[in-house]
């Protein structure tokens, strides 16, 4: 949330770390564009901000709005500040998602954005999902837990690392995972 300001446009993924970080953020001055239906039902009774929504095909899986609408309208944004989430982070430092589509609208927005900021809980780091949507130079900043277990590691990937507490209610109300 430190790394929003008032006035920005930012892209807020789909996926639970970025509802969280939805929440934190109802009551700033903000642009956010979204494909996450989570995302915008949290944000859709915030008087200060102005909500924009991808569109496109909805995936239930995800809970998510994916192909070619969605990557159109992501294509005519600039976005100061782009969050995502991935559901694999290889050892050798890969950003996977489950199937090409949710790939390709990670891509889109990496490519729109000027900042690029990953959310991955520890959970994540050494698993894989079919379809790699970024690599280490693809990215700015990195936000995980304090659980992430080989720190040196990570590190070496060159990717800026935030490690982030935890919130008690985030820990109960979701057993832990984010």
């Amino acid at each position: 949330m430190e790394m929003i300001h008032e006035g920005d446009t930012i892209f807020l993924d789909s996926g639970s770390t970025c509802y969280y970080l939805a929440r934190e953020i109802k009551l700033m001055n903000l642009r956010v564009l979204t494909n996450s239906l989570d995302v915008i039902v949290e944000l859709s009774d915030s008087s200060s901000i102005s909500l924009l929504s991808t569109g496109g095909s909805f995936r239930r899986e995800a809970r998510s709005f994916i192909g070619p609408i969605a990557l159109d309208t992501i294509e005519n944004f600039q976005i100061e500040i782009a969050f995502l989430g991935t559901t694999g982070f290889s050892k050798e430092g890969f950003f996977s998602a489950q199937n090409t589509l949710e790939a390709q609208i990670k891509k889109a927005v990496i490519k729109s954005s000027r900042r690029r900021v990953i959310l991955v809980d520890h959970f994540k780091y050494g698993t894989t999902a079919f379809s790699i949507f970024a690599r280490p130079e693809d990215i700015d900043v990195m936000i995980t837990d304090y659980n992430f277990p080989n720190r040196e590691k990570l590190l070496s990937l060159g990717i800026e690392t935030v490690f982030a507490e935890i919130k008690q209610d985030y820990k109960t109300s979701n057993g832990g995972k984010r």
